[in-house]
C-alpha cells in the first residue's frame, strides 16, 4: 500500500505564486529533485535577494504554500467557494423493463434510499428478475462509507471484505475503535439479488459512491458502464473558512487487493460519455416518463408499401425538410444506459446458448 500522498514542499509553491511577479520566470531543473538542504537554501535565498521583497511577506507566503498544497494534492484537498453544500440529488427510483431486467436509481446514497434499494431488489428476486442496472450517476458524492457498504451488500456474498479506509497520522476514524486508522467494511449477510449486475458511473462519481462502484466490480464481478470516475475516493472532513471551505482528505479508499481507486479513478468496462447538461435532461424524463423514453430511438423514414401508394418519399421528405432547416429535433437519448441493456441482453442470449 502506498503512503497517503502528502508532499510539503515550500519551494515549488514559492516558484508557482512568484512566477506572474516575475516576467522573466524560466523553467529548470525539477523542483522534486532537490534535497530538503537545497530547499531551505532556495528559499533563504528568495527572501534575502529577491527584487520584489512585498511579494514575500508572511501573509503572502502562507497563500502561496496553501495554493501550491492545493495544486500538488488536489483532488484529495479542495478549496470551495462558499458552502460547500452536496449537490442536489435526482430522487430515488425503480422500474422493470419486459419483466426482465430491473433499473434502479439511487439518488442520495442514504440508509433510507438503501433500504429502499433493498425493497425493489427482494421483490424483483420474487418475480424472477435476472439482470439489475444501478445508476450511479445521479448520486452525488458522499462520505457516508457505512450506508455505501450496505449497498454493495446486497449484492456481495457473505462475509465479503468490500473496501477499508485508511486514515492519515493522528486521524481517527469516526465509528472505529478509538485508536483505529483502519476501518474495513464487510457484508454480514446473504446477498438479495445474484443476477447479473451492470452499474452506471460518470466523472461525478466520488467519495463513497465511486467506492461503492470499485467494490461491485470486484465483488461480483459488475460490469461498469459510463464515464471515467472522479478519481475522490476519499472520506474528507470540512474546515470552514471565511467565504470558503476547505476539503481535506482524512482517509482513503483501500480495496481488497491494494488498490486505490482514489489514485487515477474508476475506469470502466464500456466507456460511454452523454455530458452532464444531457444527464440532467435524461435524469427528469426518467422520473416523468419512465426509462422507455431515453432509450427507444427514432426510426428513420423510409420508403415502403404505403409511400409507394400515396406517391411520396419519406427518405426524400426529410431530406428536403433538412434542407430547408427543418431536421426534426433529436430524441434524448440515453446512451450510457443503452450499452448497458444491449449488455444485459447480449449476456442472457449467451447463456441461453450455452445451456
Amino acid at each position: 500500500m502506498k503512503a497517503f500522498p502528502m508532499r510539503f514542499f515550500l519551494l515549488p509553491i514559492l516558484l508557482g505564486a512568484l512566477g506572474a511577479a516575475c516576467p522573466a520566470a524560466q523553467t529548470g531543473a525539477p523542483v522534486d529533485g532537490l534535497s530538503q538542504e537545497d530547499v531551505a537554501k532556495a528559499i533563504s535565498a528568495l527572501k534575502e535577494d529577491f527584487a520584489r521583497p512585498d511579494a514575500l511577506t508572511d501573509a503572502e507566503m502562507g497563500r502561496a504554500t496553501l495554493q501550491g498544497l492545493l495544486d500538488r494534492l488536489a483532488p484529495a484537498v479542495d478549496l470551495v467557494s462558499g458552502s460547500a453544500s452536496a449537490a442536489a440529488a435526482s430522487p430515488f427510483y425503480s422500474e422493470t423493463l419486459d419483466g426482465k431486467t430491473g433499473y434502479l436509481r439511487l439518488g442520495a446514497l442514504t440508509g433510507e434510499n438503501v433500504e429502499k434499494a433493498k425493497q425493489a431488489l427482494t421483490g424483483w428476486t420474487g418475480e424472477n428478475i435476472g439482470a439489475v442496472v444501478l445508476d450511479l450517476r445521479a448520486t452525488p458524492a458522499s462520505s457516508d462509507f457505512d450506508a455505501g457498504a450496505s449497498l454493495a451488500g446486497l449484492f456481495c456474498a457473505n462475509g465479503t471484505e468490500i473496501f477499508s479506509l485508511t486514515a492519515g497520522k493522528g486521524h481517527v476514524l469516526k465509528g472505529a475503535d478509538s485508536t483505529a486508522q483502519t476501518h474495513t467494511f464487510s457484508v454480514a449477510a446473504d446477498p438479495v439479488f445474484k443476477g447479473i449486475l451492470v452499474v452506471l458511473v460518470d466523472s461525478d462519481s466520488a467519495e463513497a459512491p465511486e467506492a461503492v462502484a470499485a467494490s461491485l466490480q470486484k465483488c461480483t464481478k459488475a460490469l461498469v458502464v459510463g464515464d471515467k470516475t472522479a478519481g475522490r475516493a476519499y472520506q474528507f472532513t470540512e474546515v470552514p473558512l471565511s467565504g470558503a471551505v476547505l476539503r481535506v482528505a482524512v482517509a482513503q479508499v483501500i480495496l481488497p487487493d491494494g488498490k486505490e481507486p482514489g489514485e487515477n479513478g474508476l475506469t470502466p468496462d464500456i466507456r460511454v460519455g452523454i455530458g452532464s447538461a444531457v444527464k440532467k435532461e435524461i435524469m427528469r424524463s426518467i422520473k416523468s416518463k419512465g426509462v422507455a423514453s431515453v432509450i427507444d430511438e427514432r426510426d428513420r423514414p423510409h420508403l415502403n408499401e404505403a409511400a409507394l401508394v400515396s406517391g411520396s418519399n419519406p427518405e426524400v421528405d426529410e431530406l428536403e425538410a433538412e434542407q430547408l432547416g427543418q431536421k426534426p429535433t433529436e430524441p434524448l437519448i440515453d446512451r450510457q444506459l443503452q450499452r448497458a441493456l444491449d449488455l444485459v441482453t447480449s449476456i442472457a442470449i449467451y447463456r441461453t446458448k450455452g445451456e
